[in-house]
């Protein structure tokens, strides 16, 4: 799994790119996975830290099916453990969905190392920047998901990625999904 962190999240959660990797194995283990994952989109995850109520935030937004993960109150130490919170958040929204959560478990098994890179994708960019403006409301939306100072964030992304439509360009046409349907979709493309 790739996360490609725009330079501010990268700043801001000191995501260390390949080439500062000190260990040798570990920069071996890293160039594997890059030359294996880099271009396949289901792989490959854009970050992007945005702040709501002073606190850190991040948005996850997977390249291929633009499926979308907020997380709130985000520390250094979650960046460590961000495929953890991926796949959490993944059961969470296809909970009920069992054949979908037999698809993760397979993703889940194709996806043991995590690095990140440069977010340089400018279709993923401009879904982000499109899902800041239009879905968050530049985080006011969030306090319909607030809870005194905690955003219900499993709330927030069943409701981002079961009920919210998307638009995007599929063999050169304009379409609307849900980013839910796209990704598993994929998922069944690729494990069935």
């Amino acid at each position: 799994m790739i996360i490609y962190g725009t330079k501010e999240t990268r700043k801001v959660y000191h995501m260390p790119l390949p080439d500062q990797i000190v260990s040798p194995l570990l920069r071996q283990t890293i160039a594997n996975t890059k030359q294996k994952e880099a271009g396949d989109r289901l792989f490959e995850w854009g970050a992007k830290v945005f702040y709501f109520e002073g606190s850190r935030c991040l948005q996850l937004c997977n390249f291929a099916s633009k499926f979308t993960i907020v997380m709130a109150l985000v520390t250094d130490d979650m960046i460590k453990r961000l495929p953890e919170y991926i796949f959490e958040y993944l059961y969470d929204v296809y909970a009920g969905d069992p054949q979908t959560k037999k698809l993760i478990d397979h993703y889940l098994a194709d996806n043991t190392i995590m690095f990140f890179d440069k977010l340089t994708d400018r279709v993923t960019i401009s879904s982000m920047n499109y899902f800041q403006v239009y879905f968050k409301d530049d985080g006011d939306r969030f306090y319909d998901f607030a809870e005194g100072n905690l955003i219900r964030t499993r709330a927030l992304n069943k409701k981002v990625n079961c009920d919210y439509l998307m638009g995007m360009t599929i063999d050169g046409k304009k379409t609307y999904i849900y980013l839910a349907e796209k990704f598993a979709e994929l998922l069944k493309a690729r494990y069935s």
